[in-house]
């Protein structure tokens, strides 16, 4: 049986056993009749396809045809014809639709219909760059041209949608139209499945809402609000804490029915962004924004980063690349807030290592004097890090503010160790105290330019991280 939307009349009047043409229309493409079709009839009435017969005689030909074997109104389809009747279809291009038969060709049908996404993030919480996991609200709205009649189950009244009628969800896949007045049942539809592909958990702010906004294209709108835990994967990493950036992502598919011949065939049904034809002005940007109260805790960002892509689907249907379906992944680069660590934590440890430094010139008199200062400079540092460590996150590698708090405690135990090993040069090994003293000069010259090596490595990293939001 033909796997189209399209119900031939020959297809009823079809004997049993009798086998389709080769050249028949392919499967899973859904068009009507038109008068660049070819009408060929092997029973002798007169048709050339190889011809191009005007609009009257096409005409002209399906009544003498009717008048001959009865009227194909489907209706009507209880006449008998001749067992070789068939309907003949040229392989043609209609627009962007190719009709050849892509199994013996070895490509893929152009799609021609589209699904169309819209994405709105109300809210963005939580984000847990240990786990990999970040929580948001966001308001899910698709598009698409019900124009699948014949798969359309049409229950009582198949009048237009009015006033007096409601779109209601029948489970995930199927809608209905009833009428207000007695909850009659007019029309169902089928409603493709949105999956949340990274989703860990989530759940449906209100029910999802329907509605046919276009009644001369049938133009559904589906559309439901969810709150979602979101796994971003293994690139959530925080190794240049505190000056780490990411990338949100929220991926979303449809998977029921992707497959050929399926009700969504992705061969015909296109993943693409709605247009403003769709959104009709309800938003500024058609296929999505972020609204303006939104931020991201400890995270700063700007909206106009909000990127829409489509990517393959690796474990969806099909063999290579080409073939894949597609899901919409939705992104939003964001940069840490390290205003706390710019200049409350580092300056201190800075300016704790310069005083440090300054110790080196002692008075041998006072035997452990300098010693003293640096072991107690060395103390404040561990109580900072103790403060800092509460704050950092607990992954299993090292970040670079546990690098530069590394760097701040073996420049002080060098300096302690050096002051130590000169004092005992000189006190017990009677060392001549001017060659000491360019040891402390040479010893104080690399503690500065260690120091200077630390201030380098934490603030080399913001300029790529906060130019971007200004």
């Amino acid at each position: 049986q033909r796997n189209t939307s399209f119900f031939w009349a020959s297809d009823a009047l079809r004997e049993f056993g009798e086998s389709e043409d080769e050249n028949e229309d392919p499967p899973g493409t859904s068009i009507g009749l038109t008068f660049d079709e070819k009408i060929v009839d092997t029973d002798g009435l007169g048709v050339d396809q190889n011809k191009n017969n005007t609009a009257d005689e096409e005409q002209a030909l399906v009544e003498d045809n009717d008048n001959r074997y009865g009227s194909t109104d489907i209706s009507s389809a209880t006449h008998d014809v001749p067992e070789q009747r068939r309907r003949l279809f040229a392989k043609k291009k209609f627009g962007a639709v190719s009709f050849a038969d892509d199994t013996k060709q070895g490509t893929a049908t152009v799609a021609t219909k589209s699904i169309r996404f819209q994405v709105v993030i109300w809210h963005i919480s939580d984000v847990d760059v240990q786990h990999g996991n970040v929580k948001m609200r966001f308001r899910i709205t698709i598009f698409w041209n019900d124009d699948n009649l014949s798969t359309t189950s049409k229950i009582g009244s198949a009048d237009a949608p009015s006033q007096h009628s409601v779109w209601l969800m029948e489970g995930r896949q199927r809608a209905c139209r009833k009428d207000l007045n007695n909850d009659h049942v007019k029309e169902m539809i089928d409603v493709p499945a949105v999956s949340i592909l990274n989703a860990t958990k989530f759940e449906t702010v209100g029910n999802p809402e329907i509605v046919m906004a276009n009644e001369h294209d049938r133009l559904m709108r589906w559309t439901c609000m969810y709150n979602a835990t979101l796994f971003q994967g293994d690139h959530f990493r925080v190794d240049q804490f505190p000056h780490d950036q990411h990338t949100l992502k929220l991926k979303i598919g449809i998977l029921a029915d992707r497959g050929k011949g399926g009700r969504w065939d992705h061969y015909i049904y296109r993943l693409d962004l709605a247009q403003s034809s769709d959104s009709q002005g309800s938003t500024s940007v058609p296929h999505g924004l972020i609204v303006d109260h939104v931020r991201a805790p400890d995270f700063s960002f700007d909206p106009i980063d909000l990127g829409f892509e489509f990517v393959p689907l690796m474990y969806g249907v099909g063999s290579s690349a080409r073939e894949k379906d597609r899901y919409l992944q939705v992104t939003l680069p964001v940069v840490r807030e390290s205003g706390h660590f710019d200049r409350s934590i580092i300056p201190i440890l800075i300016v704790l290592n310069i005083i440090a430094i300054s110790c080196l010139p002692r008075n041998f008199d006072s035997a452990t004097a300098s010693t003293e200062t640096m072991l107690s400079i060395a103390f404040v540092q561990v109580g900072i890090r103790l403060t800092v460590d509460s704050r950092l996150p607990s992954v299993g590698y090292q970040i670079k503010m546990q690098r530069v708090l590394n760097h701040c405690f073996w420049l002080l135990s060098f300096l302690v160790l050096e002051s130590n090993t000169i004092f005992f040069l000189v006190m017990k090994r009677d060392w001549d105290r001017d060659f000491t003293d360019n040891i402390d000069f040479g010893a104080a010259f690399f503690a500065f330019l260690y120091n200077l090596y630390i201030i380098i490595i934490y603030y080399s990293g913001i300029p790529a991280t906060k130019n971007k939001l200004k």
